[in-house]
């Protein structure tokens, strides 16, 4: 019987987010970034985390455009 009042109440709380979410309608919020002399605007939504560029390291077999990877944290 707590099961079923529990999922009772999840879904009660469920439902009460999506309809505050369509009524407050859709905020954007965007990352600016420039990469070489062009200027793009990103939805923040699709941003992970964000951190300043470090030292490339090479990828052996890769296509010409991939740069490398970054050693973050110690983990590539």
């Amino acid at each position: 019987m707590a099961k079923k009042e529990a999922l009772r109440d999840l879904q009660t709380r469920l439902a009460g987010r999506l309809q505050a979410a369509r009524s407050e309608g859709a905020s954007a919020a965007w990352l600016a970034v420039r990469v070489g002399a062009s200027n793009y605007l990103l939805p923040l939504t699709q941003s992970g985390e964000i951190f300043p560029l470090a030292a490339l390291a090479n990828v052996p077999y890769v296509q010409s455009w991939f740069m490398g990877v970054v050693n973050l944290r110690g983990g590539l």
